[in-house]
């Protein structure tokens, strides 16, 4: 493969990364939203316009936090499947779950997000809603990018 085509190729699957990360962070935040806010009970949204604008300023100060509590791991484990060359859905689900619980550590630990909470939920509830918000962020990445991770490098050796 000559260079300037594997440079145009890496330059188009960075920016697919970007923006599969980015979704990735969204997919995680809603998952917090719903899960932690709104206790699963997406009914709230119907019967108050309050919980949707409160629910929507959670997402967003939520899709901060994930994206900069995970940065690292998720460019981390981008970069293990891309140069891997990991396409399977369960790599990329398992790796989301692992951003997860390396972001609550990397992000202050469970402590903050408790005390944030103010006890409204067990220690134990807090970290299912995250490792599910990891796997959804997972599942988004591989649905946009993930499924094609290492095509960029051209034929598989293997």
């Amino acid at each position: 493969m000559n260079l300037p085509l594997l440079f145009v190729r890496a330059l188009l699957r960075c920016i697919t990364l970007a923006v599969s990360a980015l979704f990735a962070s969204l997919g995680a935040a809603i998952m917090l939203t719903l899960t932690l806010f709104l206790g699963g009970d997406v009914g709230w949204l119907r019967e108050d316009e309050a919980v949707v604008l409160a629910a929507s300023g959670f997402a967003v100060a939520t899709v901060w936090a994930v994206w900069l509590s995970a940065i690292y791991p998720m460019l981390a484990a981008i970069l293990f499947t891309e140069m891997a060359r990991a396409r399977s859905f369960l790599v990329h689900l398992v790796c989301g779950g692992l951003v997860a619980v390396a972001a609550v550590i990397i992000g202050g630990g469970m402590d903050v997000i408790v005390i944030a909470l103010d006890g409204a939920y067990k220690s134990s509830e807090i970290w299912l809603s995250v490792l599910s918000a990891g796997f959804v962020g997972g599942l988004v990445h591989w649905l946009i990018a993930g499924h094609r991770a290492g095509k960029w490098l051209g034929e598989d050796r293997i």
